[in-house]
């Protein structure tokens, strides 16, 4: 004989039959899907599910962030193992693509920043009080998020 089923207090349950020996059986609850909130939590059980499935190694990939970075970091330096230059003018090319760095503050480290987020083959030169340098080949590549950054020390002449 199939169990009744009835309605109590937002959840079902079979309805309680009396044995011969006056017990009561069938007080089994079941998982209501009318709750509140019930569906989130499935939701976010199965999102949980889903991520450390996919941090294990199921077609894990890295972890991203918001982040973006430059491609190219270079340091203009005055002679090879001199101090770092503050006032030159940096430029990269990749084919015709061309830019001039951004220079950071002094305080940074003096650095020339740019290539952001572009993968390339570049020609980086450097000028500053007329005295000019350039490095050739610096290849710039991305992960699976972003461009990693490549960092160059060009030294110019005395």
């Amino acid at each position: 004989m199939p169990f009744p089923m009835e309605r109590t207090n937002r959840t079902w349950s079979p309805a309680p039959q009396a044995d011969g020996g006056g017990h009561v059986w069938g007080a089994a609850r079941f998982p209501p899907r009318d709750r509140p909130g019930a569906d989130a939590v499935v939701k976010l059980a199965l999102a949980a599910t889903l991520a450390v499935g996919t941090a294990a190694g199921c077609g894990a990939r890295e972890a991203c962030s918001n982040m973006t970075t430059d491609g190219l970091i270079v340091t203009v330096t005055d002679g090879a193992g001199g101090p770092a230059v503050c006032d030159a003018t940096v430029t990269a090319r990749d084919g015709a693509y061309l830019e001039t760095l951004a220079p950071t503050v002094p305080a940074a480290g003096c650095t020339y920043q740019g290539a952001f987020e572009r993968a390339g083959t570049y020609t980086i030169d450097a000028t500053s009080a007329g005295r000019a340098a350039e490095v050739a080949g610096v290849i710039v590549t991305t992960s699976q998020c972003t461009t990693v950054p490549r960092e160059v020390t060009i030294p110019l002449p005395p």
